[in-house]
């Protein structure tokens, strides 16, 4: 790569706290190179994102009313909105057992 004058550039893409983990001495190498670029997130504009993946995603001919109802983009979009904050649940509801967790149903 050096022979030929390239670059070589990688982009890697994780939460917030991957940002501090390059800053930690372990990770310094890496973290010293690093250019940290932090996404605003989608704010108010979820549905937008909804519309612009749809389109980007369906075949030349296909529209969106024909895979996802009005109101379907809608939930998702009000779901896109709602942030999980523990491993334990997944945006409001009870994470299922592990399979090294015991079963708590009985049989009769």
């Amino acid at each position: 790569m050096l022979e030929g004058g390239g670059q070589l550039s990688i982009v890697l893409i994780g939460r917030p706290k991957l940002k501090n983990d390059l800053r930690r001495p372990k990770m310094e190498e890496v973290g010293d190179r690093t250019t940290v670029f932090e996404f605003g997130g989608l704010r108010d504009r979820q549905r937008d994102y909804i519309d612009w993946v749809m389109k980007a995603s369906l075949q030349e001919g296909v529209e969106q009313a024909d895979v996802l109802t009005d109101a379907a983009a809608t939930l998702l979009a009000a779901k896109l909105k709602t942030r999980c904050r523990s491993a334990s649940t997944s945006c409001g509801r009870s994470r299922p057992p592990m399979k090294s967790e015991p079963s708590r149903s009985m049989s009769i």
